[in-house]
């Protein structure tokens, strides 16, 4: 699902030194999100958000720079983590495509006239 929130992400690098930066989740499904920085992040580097309600460890996926953006990233999350508390600003886009189904179900094209008719109106 689309979202749109701030999270802050919290990592070390192969040094030791660590790092602590707020990102900007855009999308999150069952085991994984997504989100944007403004720096690299190794792949599989663990990594920790902090999050409503709580902290959860996540392995870092893919690593992509995005040049109006910055770089985005993929994370997988534990397979026992659930999502208890959802980003301010969720969207599912799968819910278009059902609104547009039911639309166009309830339309129907008349064979005689060649008119687009509501079927609700009938």
């Amino acid at each position: 699902m689309l979202c749109a929130d701030l999270v802050e992400v919290c990592w070390s690098d192969e040094t030791g030194r660590p790092y602590c930066v707020t990102a900007n989740l855009e999308e999150i499904s069952q085991h994984g999100a997504h989100f944007v920085l403004e720096q690299a992040v190794p792949v599989a580097t663990e990594l920790v958000l902090h999050m409503k309600p709580g902290d959860v460890t996540a392995t870092v996926r893919d690593c992509r720079h995005e040049p109006d953006f910055g770089f985005a990233i993929g994370v997988q999350l534990p397979r026992k983590f659930r999502w208890k508390a959802h980003p301010r600003h969720l969207f599912d886009p799968r819910g278009l495509a059902r609104r547009e189904a039911m639309q166009n179900r309830s339309r129907n094209l008349d064979n005689e006239t060649g008119r687009l008719t509501d079927l609700a109106t009938r």
